[in-house]
């Protein structure tokens, strides 16, 4: 079979297969592309496959079909344009100009690429291009389509295909045969900067030297003729100058009204503000119709506000308004070294003059910007007989990483307004290219790099509502995870927002997703667990959204109010997902559901404020059917349930994730209320479950496939207990005392039960890491206690250094109490300091410190402790015994202190060593049924106090001196009042007017011991008795006066004894309401009775030879 004449050249084939769409490559600088394969380039209203990006009340962003994958990725010199008026696009290189319809419908359209040169050339630089209009001629649009017109930038050489269409990819020399050129004959160093279709007047050319040069394509008849028409501008730059002035840098070139057949208006403008107006057209002589310098008059407006205008404005673009082709807005741009403000002036232009309506600086862009920012005005403005009537019109502002969205009103009169304009933001990625751009009369559309064109469309409709914050944080939650967009979410750090609107516009887009009324969430979806999930991904948006743009302008408050709905949220993702699997727990739970009137959907949808209550009530209401369920899987699957919804999804993907990485937030930052998986007796339900489990094996021999599921339960308690304190101690304990001491009962009665649980299972380490992560010292100490010295040794140091006095305490305090006061003064020598200060503050374990300072031959202060710890007030109460013994151990380090005796001490603790004894004399005078005096057992008040007293008496507990003497003096038997002298001759700790009180009672007490109505022999009263021990052991020496009987029938005030002697004393009140019955009992004994009383006491004195000299008259000693 014979070749064809006509064959596909390889090189299209290896482009079509690696890119994977119907690209056709023209290798050959003349050649084109073949037509004929293209498809049909208009839109469907029903369908365009385009994907939505963003939006707003006031705009939308979405990405056109067409993907750009055929550009060159990693090219740095692609530019491009977008023309609304073909449906084409164009993005070329130095190389090649590729072509194609960005509004079709197709992922991958037709692409048509043209190269730039032959295969031996090399170009210096990318050229610009610019579509072309169809000619106007007798074939209808149908047939023709849109032309390219690519100009070489610095050989100035121009290359125009009327008909991209028609261009021929099989022939060379057909193809060179569609090709038109001219030469511009720019001169040394002058280069194109930029290229406009201006039609039908034709094409305009500007360059480096400031030139402008209009170029038509066609001549009078239609035909394609391309010739440089005029020379609107001429050259800036001298004969022998090098250099231009950069303030006649032409900025802008803009196309206005059609006035004609051929004609048009067109607007330039120089950075130094050279407005001017021409009338250009493409088969008469174009001619300058306005010409007026602007710069001054804007700097004017400018430099009240802003004085540093002066020296740094530039005028950067400028677009007519669509209604009046005399009034447009300038984009200008001033800046203080640190911002660069952008500038909209709306102004008027007539002959000679112009007038400014208004100047507005752009809120939301203040950054400098290397490329020239781009001024769009969206609406017709070619059609000369369309009545436009004035409204606001969208205005487009693209800088190189934004596009700035605002207004204009259309006419500039008097009726112009002067209300705050709208104004938003689209903010692009730091990594997207855009590499061209065009409009028509609703939106902007940019090439993004090789991925698609973007259309950025303003909504006109008034939306009363609009919060600006709002509308950027839903469009972050809802759209930032759109695959592969251009967009960039976050806000300019330069944008001034007032913190009070921004607070709660975050709190409202939480609730939105917490309890599902934005617009933006679906009702349902196939399950509810799909529902959370999506609600918890858009609520981490949010939260990424807050840390990047308000980290540190909100408060506290409000980010922990967001992490709570976070929590919540995820926690009833957490909880959803594990009772779709758990039949029992699911039950307890619907039961819960039910008892609160709620459906698990009604809860899950629109009342998840109401989940922590819930949530709550289910977790107390497992601990019965736990405590008497035998199953040990029934208890493991609720140790799973809580440490999946409240260990994991609460406190490792809320609290630790972001409170304290993601947010910032300080431990003492702390909200209104507490966190709410404290309230609601979460904390003391997560205990019982941890017990059940634990408890459930004997001898907490817990398999290993548990210990884990133990360890995160308590992980979650400590962290629980250490924020319940920590908001306690900001909010102050005092507001909130009952909630404070439940929260310290519950901690204190089960840390330590948790740091057992872990040793127990064998995880010592972790123990050790949670007591020290939460300052348990206690928990530190009992970890340790469980290892062996040699390996405890240096983490005791480590923590000695580290918590210094405080783990000091806690480690002596633990020792006292287990008993090991061994180790106490032996293991830890170089921390002696610590355990004396510690001794000096804790007075109360003197029962201890004294060993201390018989180490350190501190023997008085020994004595002095003992004597502390063993006082009545003392905390520690002991028996008789151990009293006497600690007392005497007193009593010898006292006399150790050598060469002086402290004798005040010395004479304290024989003092109560003979208290000691003297009590337990009574108790072997009661042990020998020995029973309270009949005279005292007539109230039954007075029997039951003085019983008490016998009690603690027969029961070894320490009396005190006035129990003691009471005691004695109710005993019916005649040998105690002697006793009570001894012992009241020794007292030395209490005052001398109580003992004399004592002792007038104890005189009183004795004379009514016997009927002396019916005692025929005085010798055997016990009086008697008391007076010959009394005069035999010289009891007058040691202030024990004589009985006299005035003295002791004297009245006394119970009141004022109350308060001088017994203020505080126990059994007081019961000594002074018997010495008042005494006093009255005495007074009725026989008038003889101070007779009968000396003749005893004579008879006394005679019968022990007393060496003393007795005054009768006043019963005294002399």
């Amino acid at each position: 079979m014979p070749e064809p004449v006509f064959q596909l050249r390889k090189e299209l084939n290896v482009f079509a297969s690696e890119e994977g769409c119907p690209t056709e490559d023209i290798s050959s600088y003349a050649a084109t592309a073949d037509s004929s394969g293209l498809t049909e380039w208009n839109t469907s209203d029903k369908f365009t496959n385009e994907m939505m990006l963003t939006e707003n009340a006031k705009y939308t962003v979405s990405q056109l079909a067409p993907s750009l994958s055929f550009l060159p990725e990693q090219a740095t010199e692609l530019t491009g344009t977008v023309d609304c008026y073909s449906g084409n696009a164009l993005c070329n290189d130095r190389d090649t100009l590729h072509i194609w319809p960005f509004n079709s419908t197709q992922r991958r359209p037709t692409c048509i690429r043209i190269p730039l040169h032959e295969e031996h050339e090399v170009l210096s630089g990318a050229p610009l291009c610019c579509f072309t209009w169809p000619s106007a001629g007798e074939e209808s649009e149908q047939t023709k389509s849109a032309g390219v017109l690519i100009v070489h930038a610095n050989s100035g050489l121009v290359h125009f295909y009327e008909d991209i269409h028609t261009i021929n990819s099989v022939s060379t020399l057909i193809s060179k045969s569609r090709v038109i050129e001219l030469d511009l004959r720019f001169r040394d160093r002058e280069h194109a900067t930029d290229v406009v279709n201006a039609e039908p007047s034709g094409i305009l050319v500007a360059t480096s030297f400031g030139r402008l040069l209009l170029l038509t394509i066609r001549d009078s008849s239609g035909k394609p003729c391309l010739k440089l028409r005029q020379q609107l501008i001429k050259s800036q730059v001298g004969f022998f100058s090098g250099a231009m002035n950069s303030f006649k840098d032409i900025v802008a070139i803009r196309p206005s009204l059609i006035t004609g057949k051929g004609e048009r208006l067109l607007h330039t403008i120089t950075r130094g503000g050279e407005l001017k107006i021409w009338n250009v057209s493409a088969t008469m002589s174009s001619y300058k119709r306005i010409e007026v310098n602007v710069y001054q008059q804007i700097l004017e407006s400018l430099q009240e506000l802003y004085p540093f205008a002066y020296g740094s404005l530039q005028i950067l673009d400028l677009h007519p308004l669509p209604s009046d082709p005399f009034a447009s807005l300038v984009l200008s741009s001033i800046s203080d070294g640190k911002e660069t403000y952008y500038i909209l002036t709306a102004m008027k232009v007539e002959e000679g003059s112009f007038s400014i309506f208004s100047v507005y600086r752009l809120n939301t862009y203040t950054k400098a910007n290397e490329k020239k920012p781009r001024l769009f005005i969206a609406g017709d403005l070619e059609n000369v007989e369309q009545s436009v009537e004035p409204q606001h019109v969208p205005v487009y502002l693209l800088f190189e990483d934004a596009v700035v969205i605002t207004q204009a009103f259309t006419q500039l009169d008097s009726n112009y307004p002067l209300r705050k304009k709208w104004e938003d933001l689209v903010s692009l990625k730091k990594d997207n290219r855009v590499l061209g751009h065009g409009y028509d009369e609703k939106a902007l559309y940019l090439i993004n790099g090789n991925s698609g064109v973007v259309r950025v469309e303003a909504k006109m409709e008034p939306a009363e509502d609009y919060r600006f914050v709002k509308s950027h944080i839903d469009q972050a939650v809802y759209f930032s995870q759109v695959p592969n967009t251009p967009v960039e979410f976050n806000l300019p750090p330069s944008i001034e927002l007032e913190r009070d609107e921004v607070e709660e516009d975050l709190l409202t887009s939480g609730d939105e997703i917490l309890l599902s009324y934005s617009s933006y969430i679906p009702p349902k979806l196939h399950s509810m667990t799909s529902h959370l999930q999506l609600r918890v991904d858009f609520f981490v948006n949010l939260l990424q959204f807050t840390r990047a743009n308000f980290i540190y302008k909100v408060s506290p408050q409000v980010k922990l109010k967001l992490l709570e709905s976070y929590e919540i949220l995820n926690c009833a993702l957490a909880l959803s997902s594990f009772l779709s699997s758990d039949t029992d727990l699911t039950t307890q739970w619907n039961r819960v559901l039910l008892s609160e009137e709620l459906t698990e959907e009604e809860l899950m949808l629109h009342q998840l404020n109401q989940f922590p209550p819930v949530f709550g009530k289910f977790l107390t209401e497992l601990d019965e059917p736990l405590r008497s369920s035998s199953d040990i899987k029934f208890k493991v699957a609720a140790a799973d349930l809580v440490n999946c919804v409240i260990y994991h999804s609460c406190l490792e993907g809320g609290e630790s994730e972001y409170r304290s990485n993601q947010l910032n937030l300080d431990l003492t930052e702390v909200g209104d209320d507490l966190p709410w998986f404290i309230n609601f007796s979460i904390p003391e339900s997560l205990n019982k479950i941890l017990l059940h489990l634990f408890y459930s094996f004997e001898d907490g021999d817990v398999p290993d496939e548990y210990h884990d599921k133990l360890l995160e339960i308590i992980k979650s308690l400590y962290y629980m207990c250490k924020q319940s304190d920590v908001w306690y101690a900001v909010k102050g304990s005092n507001a909130y005392e009952a909630g404070y001491q439940a929260l310290t009962k519950f901690y204190t009665s089960n840390h330590l039960t948790w740091i057992q649980i872990l040793l127990k299972i064998g995880r010592p380490v972790d123990a050790l890491n949670i007591a020290d992560f939460y300052h348990d010292l206690s928990g530190l100490v009992e970890t340790l206690n469980s290892f062996d010295n040699e390996k405890a040794h240096p983490l005791y140091e480590e923590y000695f250094t580290k918590y210094g006095y405080q783990f000091s305490k806690t480690l002596f305090t633990t020792i006292i109490e287990q008993g090991k006061i061994n180790d106490l003064f032996s293991r830890f020598p170089a921390h002696h300091d610590d355990l004396v200060r510690f001794f000096d503050e804790y007075p109360h374990y003197g029962h201890v410190s004294w060993i201390g300072n018989i180490f350190d031959q501190k023997y008085n202060a020994a004595a002095e402790v003992l004597v502390s710890v063993s006082s009545p007030d003392a905390e520690e109460k002991l028996d008789l015994n151990q009293l006497q013994v600690r007392l005497s151990i007193a009593k010898l380090s006292a006399l150790a202190e050598e060469p002086q005796f402290n004798m005040n001490l010395l004479n304290t603790i024989q003092s109560r060593l003979d208290l000691i004894d003297s009590q337990k004399k009574a108790a072997e005078i009661v042990g020998e049924n020995a029973t309270i005096s009949r005279r005292y057992l007539e109230g039954t008040a007075t029997e039951s106090q003085y019983q008490g007293i016998l009690d603690k008496l027969k029961a070894n507990i320490v009396l005190s001196e006035y129990e003691l003497v009471g005691i004695y003096t109710i005993l019916d038997n005649a040998s105690a009042f002697a006793k009570t002298l001894q012992f009241l001759s020794l007292a030395k700790t209490i005052s001398e007017d109580s003992r004399q009180f004592l002792i007038s009672m104890t005189w009183r007490r004795c004379i009514l011991f016997d009927d002396w109505n019916h005692t025929s022999n005085d010798l055997s009263t016990a009086l008697y008795a008391t007076l010959l021990i009394f005069f035999k052991e010289e009891l007058y020496r040691d202030g024990i006066p004589l009985p006299h009987v005035a003295k002791l029938t004297a009245p006394v005030n119970k009141e004022a004894l109350s308060e001088q002697l017994f203020a505080g004393v126990q059994c007081g009140d019961l000594l002074l309401e018997g010495t008042a019955a005494d006093i009255n009992a005495l007074s009725t004994v026989q008038a003889d009775m101070e007779s009968r009383i000396r003749f005893l006491i004579g008879s006394a004195h005679s019968e022990t030879d007393a060496a003393c000299v007795v005054n009768y008259e006043t019963n005294t000693v002399d």
